[in-house]
């Protein structure tokens, strides 16, 4: 079934989009600035880590926006509905998967990392192994397979959206959420993503609650 949506509507949706695409940019230009202000051999830890100075709020919000990405709010649902309950059981158990990897490994990884300069966990592999080719081969496949993937999707699944809320073509849609996301992070560094992703996810948040009360109402009574 197709959805519909008014002209009014979408004239609404684009404006919206539009103007929080121009908050992501200014995040990322702000960013920048802020970068700017660091001297030069700090320049890329900052970039790369943010000075390794992220408090709780900031990491928390980085995991939760890998969780609720485009496979959970849109592919989730629909796998939710088809298979039922246990899907959704399923997924709520990555949950605990991340306190592990904050609190049990997360935490040695950052002080190892903090002694020998790493990065990233690549980084700190290649250290650990001598800066082995074969290490660095390893890590660069890595990425580009099982990130590119998910990246892929989630630029997917958001121009679909794009395409079906504002009715504008899907390869515009890709072509923009692709440009923003490149920009943000050449322009910003992770400090830029960081603060990006705290913002979309207090919207994020916002919305959640606002979406379960209006389907609350929506479907009420429940009877």
């Amino acid at each position: 079934m197709e959805l519909q949506v008014s002209e009014s509507t979408r004239t609404v949706i684009v404006a919206t989009f539009f103007i929080y695409t121009a908050i992501m940019l200014l995040i990322g230009y702000f960013a920048k600035r802020n970068m700017d202000k660091v001297s030069v051999n700090k320049y890329l830890d900052e970039f790369y880590t943010g000075g390794r100075g992220m408090g709780s709020l900031v990491v928390a919000m980085m995991i939760a926006a890998g969780l609720c990405s485009a496979g959970t709010f849109l592919g989730g649902p629909g796998l939710g509905y088809r298979l039922g309950g246990t899907w959704v059981l399923v997924a709520g158990a990555q949950n605990f998967m991340n306190f592990i990897v904050l609190g049990e490994v997360g935490k040695k990884i950052g002080i190892v990392s903090r002694r020998i300069g790493a990065q990233s966990i690549f980084g700190l592999l290649m250290h650990r192994f001598n800066n082995s080719r074969l290490i660095g081969a390893f890590g660069v496949l890595s990425i580009v397979c099982f990130m590119g993937s998910y990246v892929v999707a989630q630029i997917v699944g958001g121009s679909r959206l794009f395409e079906s809320m504002t009715g504008m073509s899907y390869e515009f849609g890709l072509l923009l959420f692709s440009g923003v996301v490149l920009a943000v992070i050449a322009i910003g560094g992770i400090k830029g993503v960081a603060i990006a992703i705290v913002f979309q996810g207090i919207v994020m948040t916002i919305a959640v609650i606002a979406l379960t009360a209006g389907s609350v109402t929506y479907v009420a009574p429940l009877e």
